[in-house]
């Protein structure tokens, strides 16, 4: 009885044991971030997910829902393509769980429907405010172009926002941020270019704790009929490496401080490290103007910047500390 026996204990001992084999790798495959493909330029989220039908939505709302870490990129057949967010009427993705999205080689552009109501492109964030910014973003060679919104033109950032060799392009926000508006999280951008954004304040991008290196920023404005600042950039705690600031302004306003860059203060010292600053005008501070803080403007070049009102290089104001190290400032014109 015990022989019979024996082949059907060793049999349920090894089933059990299979069984939460199986159990492990699922568990384990849940874990793994997911791989996605975009393989249609349509913006649709209809729950068809088969290939040649997955959108940039459909594929950012699986991310969200999946593991933190997946990574996004593009079919062959995109390149050069615009995928126009036209869902529902037209209307922003939101990104709220870690992810890369990536165009590679190829040619992604993210625009807004021309005949859509106004909206941004991306939102970042993870349904939770209170514990500040969790997410990692990054994303990698993309042109995002057309966003219209009141802050963050392009993307209003919760997150930790990575940006790798991307364009922003013709974006608008009528308050703050034309490109990029960060509240509670943190920025990056690395070999990427802004041209003509425009925003009230931050006519590129306007937040705290932003990081840039390798970058351009051309022709952006903070253009409004109230106070204007910072015709690129407006914020605090910055270090900017290696960018160029040609042809920004702040225009139409009252206060027009600030043509390139507008750094508001705040107890983080902020750094402007080998960058040149070319034909960028404000009524005060055409280059760079200080309303408060430590900025240190090192091995860096500021040339033919103009000021209606005072101060064409870099204007200093109330108890802002300037230090400049080996830095060229000429040819700029103003009071």
């Amino acid at each position: 009885m015990l022989r019979t026996n024996l082949p059907i204990l060793s049999r349920l001992r090894f089933g059990a044991a299979f069984g939460g084999f199986l159990t492990a790798l699922t568990l384990a495959a849940q874990a793994v971030p997911g791989a996605f493909v975009v393989s249609t330029d349509i913006d649709e989220s209809d729950g068809n997910f088969s290939a040649g039908d997955l959108s940039l939505r459909e594929a950012i709302e699986m991310a969200n829902a999946g593991t933190p870490g997946a990574t996004i990129t593009f079919a062959p057949s995109l390149d050069g393509q615009t995928i126009i967010l036209d869902h529902g009427g037209g209307s922003e993705i939101q990104i709220s769980q870690s992810v890369t999205i990536d165009a590679g080689t190829s040619s992604i552009t993210i625009a807004r429907s021309a005949g859509a109501p106004n909206h941004r492109l991306l939102w970042l964030f993870d349904n939770d405010d209170h514990n500040g910014a969790s997410a990692d973003v990054h994303l990698i060679g993309l042109t995002l172009t057309g966003g219209l919104s009141n802050i963050g033109g392009a993307i209003d950032n919760r997150e930790h926002l990575k940006i790798t060799r991307c364009r922003f392009e013709n974006n608008e926000a009528f308050s703050e941020g034309g490109a990029i508006h960060t509240l509670v999280g943190t920025v990056t951008v690395e070999d990427s270019t802004f041209v003509n954004n425009r925003s009230r304040t931050g006519g590129a991008i306007e937040g705290d704790q932003l990081e840039i290196s390798g970058s351009t920023f051309d022709g952006n404005r903070a253009v409004s009929v109230g106070s204007t600042a910072g015709g690129a950039i407006y914020g605090q705690g910055f270090a900017i490496s290696n960018t160029l600031f040609i042809r920004n302004e702040t225009a139409g306003g009252s206060a027009l401080d600030g043509g390139a860059i507008y750094a508001t203060g705040g107890f983080v010292p902020m750094t402007v490290t080998n960058c040149i600053f070319d034909d960028n005008g404000a009524r005060r501070g055409g280059g760079i103007f200080m309303a408060g803080g430590t900025l240190t403007v090192t091995n860096s070049t500021l040339v033919n910047n103009r000021a209606t009102d005072a101060t064409g290089g870099i204007r200093i104001n109330g108890t802002a500390t300037l230090h400049l190290r080996n830095t060229v400032v000429a040819g700029s014109t103003g009071g």
